[in-house]
């Protein structure tokens, strides 16, 4: 990952904890380990669902005059976590899939019944 302006930022989001570590700390960690400088990492510690990612990630980089994002996650959950990123007020620039590993036709199944039924309770919030 490579960084060109003093201004960019990664937003490591995510409030869930996982055996006492929370996944906007894990995450941020793992980014100091591929390359990211720490003082380029904000962290949105309070969320629970991509919805709250989106919002709570908005409040971070709003303050900072920030409006373009690239959101980087799951290579099946892109579509609905950037729409709800640029429903939150940011301008989606792209959307970054990460693969699975080696997924089973199980796993594939039931992301495409998990999204769908998110999608669903985002659009009536």
């Amino acid at each position: 990952m490579y960084l060109q302006r003093g201004a960019d930022v990664v937003v490591a989001c995510g409030g869930r904890s996982w055996d006492g570590v929370l996944e906007a700390d894990d995450l941020a960690r793992m980014l100091v380990r591929g390359g990211v400088p720490p003082d380029a990492i904000l962290r949105e510690t309070s969320s629970i669902d991509t919805h709250e990612n989106a919002t709570g990630a908005n409040a971070l980089l709003v303050e900072r005059g920030i409006r373009d994002v690239v959101v980087v996650t799951c290579s099946w959950h892109v579509p609905r976590a950037s729409m709800l990123f640029d429903r939150a007020g940011l301008n989606v620039i792209a959307g970054v899939g990460a693969p699975p590993p080696r997924p089973t036709l199980l796993d594939r199944l039931y992301w495409r019944a998990r999204e769908r039924v998110s999608l669903w309770k985002d659009l009536h919030r």
